[in-house]
Protein backbone atom coordinates (compact mmCIF):
# COMPACT_ATOMS: atom_id res chain seq x y z
CA UNK A 1 0.00 0.00 0.00
CA UNK A 2 2.94 2.33 0.62
CA UNK A 3 3.79 2.57 -3.12
CA UNK A 4 0.27 3.91 -3.79
CA UNK A 5 0.82 6.74 -1.32
CA UNK A 6 4.26 7.40 -2.77
CA UNK A 7 2.78 7.61 -6.26
CA UNK A 8 0.07 9.96 -4.94
CA UNK A 9 2.70 12.25 -3.45
CA UNK A 10 4.66 12.22 -6.70
CA UNK A 11 1.50 13.02 -8.65
CA UNK A 12 0.70 15.92 -6.33
CA UNK A 13 4.23 17.31 -6.61
CA UNK A 14 4.17 16.86 -10.37
CA UNK A 15 0.86 18.67 -10.68
CA UNK A 16 2.09 21.51 -8.47
CA UNK A 17 5.27 21.87 -10.53
CA UNK A 18 3.33 21.72 -13.78
CA UNK A 19 0.90 24.36 -12.59
CA UNK A 20 3.73 26.69 -11.65
CA UNK A 21 5.55 26.02 -14.91
CA UNK A 22 2.52 26.33 -17.21
CA UNK A 23 0.76 29.08 -15.27
CA UNK A 24 -2.24 27.10 -14.10
CA UNK A 25 -3.56 29.93 -11.95
CA UNK A 26 -6.54 30.29 -14.30
CA UNK A 27 -7.52 26.67 -13.79
CA UNK A 28 -6.95 27.07 -10.07
CA UNK A 29 -9.47 29.90 -10.00
CA UNK A 30 -11.98 27.79 -11.93
CA UNK A 31 -11.49 24.89 -9.53
CA UNK A 32 -11.86 27.18 -6.51
CA UNK A 33 -15.06 28.61 -7.97
CA UNK A 34 -16.43 25.13 -8.69
CA UNK A 35 -15.66 23.99 -5.14
CA UNK A 36 -17.28 27.10 -3.69
CA UNK A 37 -20.43 26.52 -5.81
CA UNK A 38 -20.40 22.77 -5.26
CA UNK A 39 -20.81 22.43 -9.01
CA UNK A 40 -18.22 21.78 -11.76
CA UNK A 41 -19.99 24.20 -14.12
CA UNK A 42 -17.20 26.86 -14.15
CA UNK A 43 -14.67 24.23 -15.23
CA UNK A 44 -16.99 22.70 -17.82
CA UNK A 45 -17.94 26.09 -19.27
CA UNK A 46 -14.30 27.10 -19.65
CA UNK A 47 -13.44 23.73 -21.20
CA UNK A 48 -16.25 24.06 -23.73
CA UNK A 49 -14.78 27.39 -24.90
CA UNK A 50 -11.18 26.10 -25.17
CA UNK A 51 -9.50 24.61 -28.23
CA UNK A 52 -9.24 20.78 -28.16
CA UNK A 53 -5.58 20.77 -27.05
CA UNK A 54 -6.15 23.39 -24.36
CA UNK A 55 -9.38 21.67 -23.33
CA UNK A 56 -7.54 18.42 -22.67
CA UNK A 57 -4.92 20.17 -20.57
CA UNK A 58 -7.57 22.16 -18.67
CA UNK A 59 -9.42 18.94 -17.84
CA UNK A 60 -6.19 17.26 -16.76
CA UNK A 61 -5.28 20.11 -14.43
CA UNK A 62 -8.77 20.46 -12.98
CA UNK A 63 -9.16 16.74 -12.32
CA UNK A 64 -5.75 16.55 -10.65
CA UNK A 65 -6.46 19.60 -8.48
CA UNK A 66 -9.87 18.32 -7.44
CA UNK A 67 -8.50 14.83 -6.80
CA UNK A 68 -5.57 16.00 -4.69
CA UNK A 69 -7.84 18.43 -2.83
CA UNK A 70 -10.15 15.53 -1.84
CA UNK A 71 -13.03 16.78 -4.01
CA UNK A 72 -13.13 13.43 -5.73
CA UNK A 73 -16.85 13.15 -6.54
CA UNK A 74 -16.54 16.45 -8.41
CA UNK A 75 -13.33 15.21 -10.04
CA UNK A 76 -15.32 12.22 -11.33
CA UNK A 77 -17.97 14.59 -12.72
CA UNK A 78 -15.28 16.51 -14.60
CA UNK A 79 -13.67 13.24 -15.66
CA UNK A 80 -16.94 12.22 -17.29
CA UNK A 81 -16.84 15.28 -19.54
CA UNK A 82 -13.13 14.76 -20.21
CA UNK A 83 -13.73 11.17 -21.29
CA UNK A 84 -16.54 12.08 -23.68
CA UNK A 85 -14.10 13.69 -26.14
CA UNK A 86 -10.69 12.56 -24.91
CA UNK A 87 -11.01 8.87 -23.98
CA UNK A 88 -8.37 8.07 -26.60
CA UNK A 89 -5.75 9.84 -24.44
CA UNK A 90 -3.76 7.68 -22.04
CA UNK A 91 -4.09 10.25 -19.26
CA UNK A 92 -7.86 9.95 -19.49
CA UNK A 93 -7.56 6.18 -19.21
CA UNK A 94 -5.30 6.65 -16.17
CA UNK A 95 -7.94 8.78 -14.45
CA UNK A 96 -10.77 6.40 -15.35
CA UNK A 97 -8.78 3.53 -13.81
CA UNK A 98 -7.78 5.59 -10.77
CA UNK A 99 -11.35 6.71 -10.14
CA UNK A 100 -12.69 3.16 -10.34
CA UNK A 101 -10.06 1.89 -7.93
CA UNK A 102 -10.27 4.70 -5.37
CA UNK A 103 -13.82 6.07 -5.70
CA UNK A 104 -15.98 3.18 -6.95
CA UNK A 105 -19.21 4.60 -5.51
CA UNK A 106 -18.73 7.97 -7.20
CA UNK A 107 -17.90 6.20 -10.47
CA UNK A 108 -20.96 3.97 -10.19
CA UNK A 109 -23.18 6.98 -9.46
CA UNK A 110 -21.74 9.36 -12.05
CA UNK A 111 -20.45 7.17 -14.87
CA UNK A 112 -22.19 3.83 -14.74
CA UNK A 113 -21.44 0.64 -16.68
CA UNK A 114 -22.68 1.85 -20.08
CA UNK A 115 -20.46 4.93 -19.98
CA UNK A 116 -17.45 2.86 -18.92
CA UNK A 117 -18.13 0.32 -21.64
CA UNK A 118 -18.10 3.11 -24.21
CA UNK A 119 -15.07 5.04 -22.92
CA UNK A 120 -12.87 2.89 -20.67
CA UNK A 121 -10.09 0.79 -22.21
CA UNK A 122 -8.68 -1.44 -19.42
CA UNK A 123 -5.91 -2.74 -21.68
CA UNK A 124 -4.68 0.84 -22.22
CA UNK A 125 -5.22 1.90 -18.62
CA UNK A 126 -3.19 -1.09 -17.37
CA UNK A 127 -0.02 0.38 -18.86
CA UNK A 128 -0.71 4.02 -18.07
CA UNK A 129 0.86 6.31 -15.58
CA UNK A 130 0.03 9.93 -15.02
CA UNK A 131 2.86 11.03 -17.28
CA UNK A 132 1.71 8.90 -20.23
CA UNK A 133 0.30 10.78 -23.20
Amino acid sequence: MAPVYFIGILVALGVAALLLWKGGAGVGKLVDEAIKKGDPEPILTAAAKASPAKRSFLFQQAIAMLWEGWHRPMAVQVLKEFAKDHSNEKICQFWLKQAQEVEPLAVQKELGPDFLKAHYRPEVAACCGKTSS
